[in-house]
């Protein structure tokens, strides 16, 4: 790459101060830990995006913009498909559609680990819901095959003896 001819300042930058310090406002460093910049805002990130494509398009980087936004564009289609799979998660818990939901938690959830929670909770409101009912027979299939193999996710190591007791 050929070497680029150093910019002027910025006149609109007048402050000495590095340019964190200008961009909170102070003259002092942000403390330890605090970003300026919240990175897993999605405006944010979109605004980003936005500033690097126009800063490689103004420095003729024609193909890197066309790379960053075919990428973008397929992060924002997988995003999309993922809140459209939550909603779906969402209305199959609401219906009590229990074979739709267990289709649809690794499409919504990613993460083996955050299913394992999500299905421990789903089964046990199943369970609780069955309990109501009065369908003890199978809230223990329920209990036996689909919580007890979860145990492990529930939020405390007393809730599934707990859960045991409500069938007592």
């Amino acid at each position: 790459y050929p070497p680029r001819e150093p910019r002027a300042p910025n006149p609109g930058l007048a402050c000495a101060a590095p340019l964190s310090r200008q961009m909170n406002g102070t003259n002092c460093p942000p403390a330890a830990g605090k970003l300026l910049v919240d990175g897993q805002d999605a405006r944010t990130k979109q605004e980003i995006l936005q500033m690097i494509v126009q800063y490689l398009h103004d420095e003729g980087y024609t193909a890197a913009v066309a790379t960053v936004q075919d990428e973008a564009n397929v992060r924002s289609l997988d995003a999309q498909r993922a809140r459209t799979a939550v909603r779906r998660l969402r209305r199959a818990v609401l219906d009590g559609d229990w074979p739709e939901m267990e289709k649809l938690v690794p499409r919504a959830i990613a993460g083996t680990c955050e299913q394992k929670v999500f299905l421990y909770a789903a089964y046990r409101l199943q369970f609780l819901e069955l309990l109501d009912g009065g369908e003890q027979h199978k809230a223990f299939t329920q209990l036996t095959k689909r919580l007890k193999p979860l145990e492990s996710c529930a939020p405390s190591p007393a809730e599934f003896r707990d859960l045991c007791y409500l069938l007592t």
